[in-house]
């Protein structure tokens, strides 16, 4: 919006055209003197009276969104009531006129996952507008007085006059992370609108954010374990059975662990019909969660059907390396690929049991947490020795292992509390690793400060329920929720996850600490509900990631490729730091031991983003991506100002 008519309706429709995987079923365009809207469709709700975008009864309001609104069988009859009148039953219609009388509140009332975009005819204002948890992506740009915006980065690309340039700090943060966190992007000037958020702009002017919703301390919870099992089921309950609505059947991703299943086993009882499990296998049975699942399968009596990803699937992962617009680099993103591609020839929607882990304190981190308040009396003088100890174990842990594990919770024990959070949830390279191999990058404002710069919030794990509101904020966005999404989008199919419902995450953090977590058992009121419905093994059995054999992977089927574009003179990625310290880490002799198996995956799914072009090319555009060599002089430019 805002740039010439003509320009902006090309540059719309060459955009919708890169995002028709999100929507084969349809498109719908507004076309106005200062706007400009497009979308495409992919038909769940009311399937014949749908279409978008979905206007006011005057028609000076026009809506667009990508997502669902599980409550509009409740809301939409409460607009009639009070005089609105519906253009369908589409549960985007509540959009338009909780606008008209709410404003930029108007996605309070709102349960659901979405990214909206509202055009305001009369007052020439445009509202974005993302979902509270961030389920749904939408990133935006400034285009000369005006502001463009899609669901993905390579269709904002489109809109833009020229690709923008890489971002050193973010590209420090991914090679920290594994993901570029919101609300930057891997592009300066492309920024990711941030969860529980509202943009607004009027052409000329200057885009404001702010928050409808953010995490917040809810009132203790006052009643007794039981009781707290009991609201818990009752909350459960109401989330699956909003995301059983739908006009389409409905799907499962169904895993070995709890969370799925439970999801599987409420559906079951809310009277899903034609529920078709799928789950992927892996050849390493450490990782396979195949045989647990027809179990749970088996148990309720469901379908399930199977998913071979038994070698690395050389053919695929640059594709999946592209997908997300920037670097990405969670080894999950494969498998959840292929899930996604076999259901989506059965299912347009699969429920999945995301949000387990991050609601319920799923995760042996957390533990590291309970440690380091029971060592907070301790003079830091005392703790120094636990650095010294964690290097020497992470030279020869696995990450995810017993000793990765404690390698790291020894090392955080060190470290302020924002670091210590940063590196007990996401920490690829050791931090001699990263400023041996890309001092430029390296040199960055600590990630913890450049975060509270960009976001207002701070990260902390001086508790568990600290721990979770920062994991919510961080990892689950910015990792998680942006896998699920676009490797399903990728196949048209929609992901739904009830355990991530908001009234769930407000509960849970109501709930006093000890039962959240305990010494012996991560989430424990989780598994209570569980064992009324799953075989009691697999209650008990310890976590496992959905997760594949990625160092089996980078030392047989992926050595050549990693050879081939790592180790190579013309490797993207050694340029991007010191070429000879990158190489040698690559080619490490020690069996991708420790981190270093996930640090390289990360190092080439960075160096197939890098190679890539950036978009293809369309007139009247200029497609000149930045090269690699000014990303060099860049990331030089910043270590000289250091």
């Amino acid at each position: 919006m805002g740039v010439d008519r003509s320009l902006a309706g090309a540059r719309v429709r060459h955009a919708i055209r890169s995002l028709a995987h999100r929507g084969p079923d349809g498109v719908g365009w507004y076309d106005g003197d200062e706007a400009v809207l497009g979308m495409c469709r992919l038909a769940i709700i009311d399937l014949a009276g749908g279409d978008q975008p979905i206007y006011n009864e005057d028609r000076s309001v026009a809506v667009v969104c990508n997502g669902e609104l599980y409550n509009y069988v409740e809301e939409l009859p409460r607009l009639e009531r009070r005089g609105h009148r519906l253009q369908s039953r589409s549960d985007v219609n509540l959009v338009p006129h909780l606008y008209e009388e709410l404003g930029r509140e108007a996605f309070t009332p709102i349960r659901g996952m979405f990214a909206v975009a509202i055009w305001d005819e009369r007052r020439h204002r445009l509202t974005l507008a993302r979902d509270r948890v961030g389920k749904k992506p939408l990133f935006y740009a400034r285009v000369r007085e005006g502001l463009a915006f899609a669901s993905e980065i390579p269709a904002l690309l489109q809109l833009l006059d020229r690709v923008p340039g890489y971002s050193t700090p973010a590209l420090a943060d991914y090679l920290r992370l594994g993901f570029v966190p919101h609300p930057e992007t891997v592009y300066e000037g492309v920024c990711a609108l941030p969860p529980g958020c509202t943009l607004t702009f009027s052409p000329g002017g200057v885009p404001e954010i702010e928050p409808y919703w953010s995490p917040s301390w809810p009132p203790p919870f006052r009643g007794s374990p039981a009781d707290a099992l009991a609201r818990l089921d009752e909350l459960v309950r109401e989330a699956v059975a909003l995301r059983l609505r739908s006009d389409v059947p409905v799907g499962m991703f169904l895993s070995g662990g709890i969370d799925s299943g439970l999801v599987a086993s409420y559906a079951m009882e809310l009277g899903a019909k034609d529920l078709l499990c799928f789950v992927v296998e892996v050849a390493d049975r450490t990782l396979n969660e195949a045989p647990a699942a027809r179990r749970i399968a088996g148990r309720l009596g469901l379908p399930i059907e199977t998913i071979p990803l038994e070698i690395a699937p050389l053919d695929a992962i640059e594709t999946i390396s592209l997908l997300y617009g920037q670097p990405f680099g969670d080894s999950s993103a494969v498998p959840t690929y292929f899930v996604a591609r076999a259901a989506s020839a059965h299912r347009k929607v699969v429920l999945n049991g995301d949000g387990g882990d991050e609601i319920f304190a799923g995760y042996r981190r957390y533990w590291a947490g309970l440690a380091a308040r029971s060592l907070a009396p301790v003079p830091a003088l005392l703790k120094r020795p636990s650095t010294m100890i964690a290097a020497a174990l992470a030279h020869i842990a696995e990450r995810r292992s017993r000793l990765g594990f404690a390698a790291r919770t020894l090392r955080g024990l060190a470290l302020p509390d924002e670091e210590r959070y940063l590196t007990w949830t996401q920490d690829l390279f050791r931090p001699a690793d990263l400023a041996g191999c890309f001092p430029g990058l390296a040199q960055h404002a600590p990630l913890a400060d450049r975060l509270a710069a960009l976001r207002g919030e701070r990260f902390s794990c001086r508790s568990v329920r600290e721990f979770l509101r920062s994991d919510y904020r961080l990892v689950l966005v910015d990792d998680l929720l942006s896998k699920m999404d676009i490797a399903t989008m990728a196949h048209s199919l929609e992901a739904r996850s009830p355990l991530l419902d908001v009234p769930l995450a407000e509960f849970t953090w109501s709930l006093p600490e000890q039962w959240l977590l305990r010494v012996s058992e991560t989430k424990p009121l989780l598994r209570a509900l569980a064992r009324r419905r799953l075989p009691a093994d697999l209650v008990r059995a310890p976590k496992r990631g959905f997760e594949v054999p990625v160092r089996l992977w980078l030392a047989h089927e992926l050595r050549d490729v990693v050879g081939d574009l790592l180790l190579a003179g013309d490797s993207r990625v050694a340029q991007l730091g010191d070429g000879q310290a990158v190489r040698a880490f690559v080619a490490g002799r020690d069996g991708f031991a420790g981190n270093r198996a996930q640090a390289v995956w990360c190092l080439l799914m960075l160096e197939l983003f890098l190679r890539a072009p950036a978009v293809v090319s369309s007139p009247p555009l200029d497609r000149r991506p930045p090269t690699v060599q000014q990303l060099a002089v860049d990331g030089q430019r910043l270590a000289d100002d250091h």
